[in-house]
């Protein structure tokens, strides 16, 4: 059987694994791939639409002439991937399935469309590798853990969750080259050693899976280091990347995994690699064996500088002190720092924004990430957002529909606005400027009317969100836009 995927703007490693599991059974997979130049979250522009090439797309899915048509959508991207449903739907007339956050949070609205016949909500390897194989011998299909299915009368037959997937080393290794041929990687290799996050996170759709655990299984899963080493030995032959880049949310947490790791990664793969950790589980071990591992970067999560609004709203543990020692440990031990914090929260003023100002000072980061609050469907924040009043209808209806974005697109009603949108653009700008200019002009300039200044001066800080990935992240732009004329 042939099975299409869609995606856009990036790599998926939902999509990578699907298509792993289906083609070790013997299926055919093929992804057909928007770069996505005319929004790609810090900007969006109507003058790149000419870069799009939809009808090319639609052109390529017909020539594949697939039996089945796959989606992943996170919120945001999900306009994107309706629109290019219905025009896949109105072409190949054959079914439809999406799967990812969005979808497995909303699946009665996403089967509201008549351009998705079946929705997968969480993993999807065993569950879409279930639907290829019935669908081929011609067997029913509505009673498949995972997926809810919309019959030809418009029933939908709402399943059971299957256990998760405990051993994932069992799994294949994803299947990269999908999106290696279409430029979303070049000179850097992404991959995840595990699944699930242990922490609560308000604002996280990581707190929507913890409440879909009726089960109480154990959510956060790891590979072994040999798997993970196997994998890696496969892309250095196979990519001759520069950079390795770890995406789990929280790769520190397990010192005996790392120490491991550490032993085995510097021995076998030694390239320079970045990770994500949360202040909480950053120790002297764990940096030490970070460092051995050859880490030259690590993203650490604060969100913001306030103690109170961190423990009450967004349920995040630590104090300013203990997140100044993590970030004081990985400095020393020459690893880059970058931190990240998010502008518009709910119940933050201008004074607790300024907070996260100075606690970044006082961390010292080398790069500063900033995100504008966006109240994802399903998690706990978008909930407390609604009893607040802080959302309306109207307002969760467009969100519902991936309106707006992380980084542009600040939907609550704050009292605050202008200045949280001003602080999100030019904090990772002016935090490497020396303290007198930014204590001098930051306040003054977040004061203002979010404008066309803030916005400019918003671009330029991009590149000082992460230098590395900033980097990487031009060179992925301008291969994937090469390679998709060049098809």
């Amino acid at each position: 059987m042939k099975i299409l995927f869609f995606y856009r703007g990036a790599e998926s490693f939902g999509i990578e694994y699907l298509s792993a599991v289906l083609t070790q059974a013997g299926h055919r997979t093929e992804l057909i791939y928007d770069p996505g130049l005319d929004n790609n979250f810090y900007v969006s522009t109507g003058l790149l639409k000419r870069l799009n090439v939809p009808k090319k797309l639609v052109r390529k899915a017909k020539d594949f002439s697939p039996d089945l048509v796959a989606f992943s959508s996170i919120t945001n991207l999900y306009p994107y991937v309706k629109d290019m449903a219905r025009a896949l739907k109105a072409e190949l007339k054959v079914p439809t399935v999406i799967g990812g956050i969005h979808p497995t949070v909303l699946p009665e609205l996403v089967l509201q469309e008549d351009c998705f016949d079946i929705v997968c909500r969480g993993e999807g390897e065993y569950a879409l590798l279930e639907l290829a194989d019935r669908l081929e011998k011609g067997e029913d299909i509505t009673d498949i853990e995972n997926l809810w299915v919309k019959d030809g009368q418009g029933v939908i037959h709402k399943n059971e969750q299957r256990p998760l997937i405990q051993d994932l080393d069992a799994l294949p290794f994803p299947d990269k080259d999908l999106f290696y041929r279409n430029g979303a990687f070049w000179r850097n290799v992404s991959i995840m050693t595990g699944r699930g996050c242990p922490y609560h996170c308000t604002f996280c759709v990581n707190s929507f899976y913890h409440q879909m655990n009726t089960r109480r299984e154990r959510m956060v899963r790891r590979r072994s280091v040999d798997s993970v080493i196997q994998e890696l030995k496969l892309y250095k032959r196979k990519y001759r990347p520069k950079t390795v880049n770890f995406q789990d949310d929280t790769f520190s947490v397990d010192i005996d995994w790392l120490e491991e790791f550490a032993d085995k990664y510097a021995a076998e793969i030694n390239i320079p690699f970045q990770c994500n950790v949360h202040p909480m589980t950053v120790s002297r071990e764990i940096v030490k064996a970070l460092k051995r591992a050859g880490c030259r970067s690590v993203c650490m999560g604060i969100q913001s500088g306030n103690y109170e609004l961190r423990k009450m709203v967004l349920k995040r543990p630590g104090t300013n002190e203990r997140i100044i020692e993590a970030g004081r440990l990985i400095k020393e031990a020459g690893i880059q720092l970058v931190t990240e914090y998010i502008f518009g929260l709910p119940d933050e003023t201008p004074e607790r924004m300024w907070e996260s100002v100075t606690l970044n000072r006082q961390i010292g980061a080398d790069n500063t990430s900033t995100f504008v609050f966006y109240p994802f469907p399903g998690t706990a924040l978008a909930d407390y957002c609604v009893r607040k009043g802080l959302l309306d209808a109207e307002t969760v209806e467009e969100i519902n529909n991936g309106f707006g974005s992380y980084h542009t697109t600040l939907l609550i009603k704050h009292p605050h606005r202008d200045f949280a949108m001003n602080m999100a653009s030019l904090l990772p700008l002016f935090s490497r400027l020396p303290p007198f200019l930014s204590d001098r002009y930051l306040k003054k300039l977040c004061s203002r009317e979010h404008g066309l200044l803030a916005r400019a001066l918003g671009l330029i800080g991009v590149p000082f969100m992460n230098t590395w990935q900033a980097k990487e992240r031009i060179q992925d732009l301008i291969h994937m836009t090469w390679r998709l004329f060049a098809s």
